[in-house]
């Protein structure tokens, strides 16, 4: 079922058990040892009711604004009494929260990411330097406070849905405090990983507003270390059919879970398209029919590798083949993905499908998409600009517009 338009595209509609099964609630306990540390603390009504109201107050010993002087006599003109509006950042019914964020961030080495149920703050870094990390609970109280997306969590998550209407999910979920040990994880290690029917699809390089021309030679050991992860680890436990997943590979080629997220709505295709990822779907469910039914390897919790493995992973040889119909239907749905990269910028900049050239789809594996050259680059949430506004690469609508421009001031000149 479709939710929304994006960009005259097609988004599918999670279902409201996709969202909850998202939820760092649902997920986090199963997959503990395959994720970053963290603490996780029940918010009170009274917090949530805080986060939701109008304005931000911060008082003169409060820990995430260094204090500032200001010499100009009509500041006082601030403290009028419309402050009283104001909510107290942490006011005195908040101590008790307080000091349980306080003994969180002790526990997690002093250095933690706040989040809620399903998203970080990342839109309100601008009041924190600039960076997710926090010291102290008035940090995490005020990303939070100044943040759309936290917003949306507690009141919008799952207006997407496509059994919204008949669900009551906001009496099932309540909203939690998850604070995530803080790494400096490298932007070029982190991928995007999208799943259909139980189906890995494929995965993309996550920052998508910079080009690492590393990655470039290391595409097929980091492809193959994503899909054993998705094979021992993630297929086997979660529960919906569904979903993507976000994950940091390591210096030492481990992948840590960071975050789960719905399959469409508000979660963003990345390198590929909604539209092109179904297509992709239908291919994955029949050569998946061609691999034989398999146990997949133990991982070591340790190594996050598989136990007795030498080699990345490798998919077994296909035991039988589907009927000629199916054979057919699936490689009109490969010949179809391959013409809709031909007509899509990001096969203009350089991302291409291999598996769209392939005669035999049974030989199809998820691809690991990567920004391949500077041309390709696309905005970063940081930029808050359409792609069209930044893109200035040849044949891109800002260079045509800079060169109409120059020509007319040649012209006037």
């Amino acid at each position: 079922m479709v939710t929304a338009m994006r960009n005259e595209e097609e988004i599918p509609a999670p279902l409201v058990a996709d969202v909850i099964n998202c939820s760092f609630k649902s997920w986090g306990p199963q997959f503990k040892i395959h994720a970053f540390r963290s603490q996780v603390i029940d918010l009170p009504q009274d917090f949530t009711e805080h986060l939701r109201a109008d304005g931000v107050f911060l008082p003169e010993d409060n820990q995430a604004i260094r204090a500032q002087q200001v010499g100009d006599d009509d500041s006082d003109d601030w403290n009028d009494d419309n402050d009283a509006d104001n909510t107290d950042l942490q006011g005195d019914e908040f101590l008790e929260l307080k000091e349980a964020v306080r003994s969180a961030i002790g526990l997690l080495d002093g250095e933690v990411i706040p989040k809620l149920n399903w998203s970080c703050p990342k839109d309100a870094t601008w009041v924190n330097c600039n960076s997710l990390k926090c010291t102290n609970p008035d940090e995490v109280f005020l990303l939070l406070k100044c943040s759309d997306t936290i917003a949306h969590d507690l009141d919008h998550a799952f207006d997407n849905c496509a059994d919204a209407l008949s669900q009551e999910p906001h009496t099932v979920i309540p909203p939690q405090l998850v604070l995530k040990k803080w790494y400096d994880v490298r932007p070029s290690m982190q991928f995007r990983c999208f799943v259909h029917g139980k189906e890995l699809l494929g995965m993309s390089q996550r920052d998508t507003a910079d080009f690492y021309a590393f990655l470039l030679d290391m595409r097929e050991q980091l492809a193959g270390v994503l899909i054993e992860f998705f094979d021992c680890v993630v297929q086997p436990a979660f529960p919906s059919q569904n979903y993507t997943y976000d994950v940091y590979v390591t210096q030492d080629m481990r992948v840590k879970l960071m975050d789960f997220n719905p399959y469409g709505g508000e979660t963003l295709p990345l390198l590929f398209t909604w539209t092109e990822l179904e297509k992709i779907s239908r291919i994955a469910v029949k050569a998946a029919a061609h691999w034989p039914a398999h146990q997949p390897l133990a991982l070591d919790p340790h190594t996050n590798s598989s136990v007795g493995a030498d080699v990345a992973h490798t998919r077994l040889e296909p035991a039988t083949c589907a009927s000629s119909q199916d054979a057919a239907a699936a490689q009109d749905d490969v010949e179809a993905v391959g013409a809709s990269m031909e007509a899509t910028n990001v096969d203009k900049l350089g991302v291409g499908m291999s598996q769209a050239a392939e005669d035999d789809f049974k030989d199809w594996e998820p691809q690991l998409r990567l920004v391949e050259t500077q041309q390709m680059i696309q905005p970063g949430l940081r930029l808050g600009v359409p792609l069209d506004l930044y893109d200035t690469s040849d044949g891109s609508a800002m260079a045509e517009f800079y060169e109409r421009c120059k020509d007319r001031s040649d012209l006037m000149g």
